[in-house]
């Protein structure tokens, strides 16, 4: 499988400008060495653009590179979609994916295949009993990984209807 560049990292930002939390967190992902790919849809450029401290080491990609020209923002749930996006960028593309709103205070592990985990309350209304589950914002597959696949497969529409109903393609 082709190698992955472990000094890039990537991650999607749509619609309004990002806040100074996702900024800060943007940097310190610089700080550490990375360079961003950053997908963005047809608003950036339009409604917001990347600080002037932030350019040298970001790449802009538009999702429409990916087939994706439109996204209803007021009638579907944006989050499902940018789950479906970020396994499709890690199918195509392989990597490393960072949620935007990951800061972070070392660099990130360099193995070959990364599904972060996280700590679970033990008490409350969300108590869980296992220590760690696993989450996905931090990953790391090559290109065309065959976990990765079968995601991308399992929470792609199958029908037209499906498709009009969530996301506009291209074919």
């Amino acid at each position: 499988m082709p190698s992955i560049n472990a000094n890039e990292v990537f991650t999607i930002w749509i619609s309004k400008s990002p806040t100074d939390l996702i900024l800060n967190c943007w940097k310190s992902w610089i700080e550490k060495g990375y360079h961003l790919t950053l997908w963005v849809d047809d608003e950036f450029g339009k409604t917001w653009k990347l600080p002037a401290k932030l350019c040298s080491r970001v790449s802009i990609r538009h999702l429409r590179c990916l087939g994706i020209v439109s996204f209803d923002y007021k009638q579907h749930n944006l989050l499902h979609f940018i789950d479906l996006w970020r396994f499709i960028i890690l199918n195509k593309y392989g990597g490393t994916w960072l949620d935007s709103d990951m800061f972070l205070i070392q660099r990130i592990p360099t193995d070959k295949i990364i599904i972060s985990s996280e700590f679970t309350l033990k008490a409350g209304a969300f108590k869980s009993k296992v220590d760690r589950k696993p989450n996905i914002g931090c990953l790391r597959f090559p290109p065309g990984h065959p976990f990765v696949h079968a995601v991308v497969e399992k929470m792609t529409p199958t029908t037209s209807s499906d498709e009009n109903d969530n996301i506009n393609q291209t074919s």
